[in-house]
């Protein structure tokens, strides 16, 4: 990725403060958890959303609109990829204000997940996945509360839950402290 101007970080960091988030999801696979942090721009302004596709370098999604609501078509430029990730979060992070939590955590777990590429989850990734969410959450749930909702996913949906079950409580545990 090639270095963005000032203009260019500053605009980026206020439409993912406005216009965007700082996420991560979590899928299931073969009865194990994976998470993906990520960074999305949401808008209906097909221009706007093509500016944050380019300093993104990636390419957008359009939704389809809502049609017992009338709304237009929601479009998103989606940033997956974990060095771009820090790549970008690094260059705009003097500018975020509301998501710079969030920015912090993901840089960290990005880094994190680039070390250690091709190795199982470790109690960090749930650390960082359990803040992340906590961060995320609009009621304010605490981190203790976030661990106890994935853990309970857990149960239901992973084939051996023990091992993750106990990497969460660890996780918990040590952001406790």
């Amino acid at each position: 990725m090639s270095e963005l101007t000032e203009p260019e970080s500053a605009w980026l960091a206020c439409a993912i403060d406005g216009e965007g988030s700082i996420i991560t999801s979590l899928n299931w696979y073969n009865g194990k958890p994976l998470f993906h942090p990520r960074i999305l721009v949401y808008n209906t302004n097909l221009s706007f959303i093509k500016e944050a596709e380019r300093l993104f370098g990636t390419n957008m999604k359009t939704q389809s609109p809502n049609i017992t609501t009338n709304q237009k078509p929601e479009y998103q430029a989606r940033l997956y990829e974990h060095q771009r990730i820090v790549d970008v979060l690094e260059q705009i992070f003097p500018y975020l204000i509301i998501k710079k939590e969030e920015a912090e955590v993901v840089i960290a777990w990005c880094k994190h997940r680039l070390k250690w590429r091709n190795e199982e989850y470790d109690v960090k990734d749930y650390e960082y996945y359990l803040v992340l969410k906590s961060l995320n959450s609009t009621k304010g749930k605490t981190v203790k509360e976030v661990g106890e909702e994935f853990i309970l996913k857990i149960r239901t949906k992973c084939i051996y839950p023990n091992k993750y079950v106990n990497l969460v409580n660890e996780a918990i545990k040590n952001l406790e402290v």
